[in-house]
């Protein structure tokens, strides 16, 4: 008897959330070292979005192009990738609240309160809408299939600054 395309072994229920959740994880230092070369206003304002939205569901990026047979479809990768800006939040805020802002105000809770609710729900919802890009069409454009990925605007640069 033939399992469904679409079907997950139990094995990939359990792993396939902890490889998101170690490349939200990879991910922190990723972006950690992707925004160190700016200068703080580039960093913080320009380069760190972009940086950060790239990197966060790494893991589900590996599962997608080396264990397709860990995900069941679009929905669940933009999940898993959800949980990848999950972890990436709450490591991030840790980062914030327990190195830089103890050292300004100890005894305003603001700032905590803020890192801990408002920039998780932006990474988490981030990190989803992202993963509902992680498709066969992006893997077969990191493959070199193609210079742009189908449908998207042409401005874009081509691979290895071939037009």
């Amino acid at each position: 008897m033939e399992k469904p395309a679409n079907s997950i072994t139990l094995k990939w229920y359990l792993l396939g959330p902890l490889i998101a959740m170690a490349g939200g994880i990879f991910g922190i230092l990723a972006a950690a070292a992707g925004n160190s070369g700016y200068g703080w206003y580039i960093g913080a304002f320009m380069a760190a979005p972009i940086v950060e939205e790239a990197v966060k569901p790494c893991g589900v990026y590996w599962l997608y192009g080396r264990r397709p047979q860990a995900l069941s479809g679009r929905m669940y990768t933009a999940c898993l990738a959800a949980v990848a800006g999950l972890v990436f939040g709450i490591v991030e805020s840790f980062m914030y609240v327990g190195i830089y802002y103890l050292e300004y105000n100890e005894h305003d809770q603001t700032m905590v309160i803020w890192r801990f609710t408002v920039c998780l729900l932006l990474h988490t919802v981030c990190s989803f809408i992202v993963g509902f890009g992680i498709n066969d069409k992006l893997v077969a454009w990191v493959r070199g299939g193609s210079a742009v990925p189908p449908g998207e605007p042409k401005i874009l640069l081509h691979r290895n600054g071939n037009p």
